[in-house]
């Protein structure tokens, strides 16, 4: 009796696998009835009636799509960080660099700034108004803060050693440049902020 089951089961699972030989071969128009893929990891999985993808593979199309538009979406990200990092500036919980997410060019605290340094730059089609915020406190040394346009010409904007306001700046058509001059100062805190830019005017 015993030996009659596990006959059984044994012509059973003959019989299973080559089910699966005989439907991973079966399409349905665009479709695969059975069919195995492997995943980014490498592991293979099996799926029944999945279409097929470009490559021969089982394939989300929609999945595909929001991974692309979230890979360009970092891209796109990356690439609206705008400044130039060295270690001209150090300090705690430094920040460097413009993103659309967080619009300060330079924060932190126990900020040194050991070298002149260019903090924001950005080649504009055509002219804008943009604000940037100064929350700073500076406990040793000295600054000049300055906007530089195409033409090359500084203008400083601040020298404070304590303020917390903002301004509206011009920003020219061509090559804009917010610069902070210095080889002493040291920042018990620093905050400067750009607002009025958009990602796109980086492109």
């Amino acid at each position: 009796m015993k030996k009659k089951r596990r006959y059984s089961k044994i012509v059973c699972g003959i019989f299973c696998v080559a089910v699966c030989f005989t439907l991973s071969g079966c399409v349905i128009g665009e479709y695969a009835v059975f069919e195995s893929y492997l995943d980014e990891n490498g592991d293979e999985h099996f799926m029944l009636f999945g279409q097929r993808g470009e490559n021969g593979n089982n394939g989300n199309k929609e999945e595909s799509e929001h991974k692309d538009v979230e890979e360009n979406h970092t891209i796109q990200e990356s690439e609206s960080v705008k400044s130039v990092e060295s270690d001209s500036i150090v300090g705690t919980s430094l920040k460097r660099g413009w993103t659309s997410s967080d619009h300060s060019i330079l924060k932190g605290r126990n900020v040194s700034i050991k070298e002149d340094s260019i903090l924001f730059s950005i080649d504009l089609a055509q002219e804008k108004e943009i604000t940037i915020s100064y929350d700073m406190v500076v406990n040793d040394g000295e600054y000049q803060l300055v906007y530089i346009g195409p033409d090359g010409t500084a203008q400083i904007l601040q020298d404070d050693k304590k303020i917390q306001s903002e301004e509206k700046i011009l920003f020219t058509k061509g090559q804009n440049q917010i610069a902070i001059l210095s080889n002493t100062a040291v920042f018990k805190k620093i905050d400067i902020t750009i607002t009025g830019i958009e990602v796109s005017d980086f492109n």
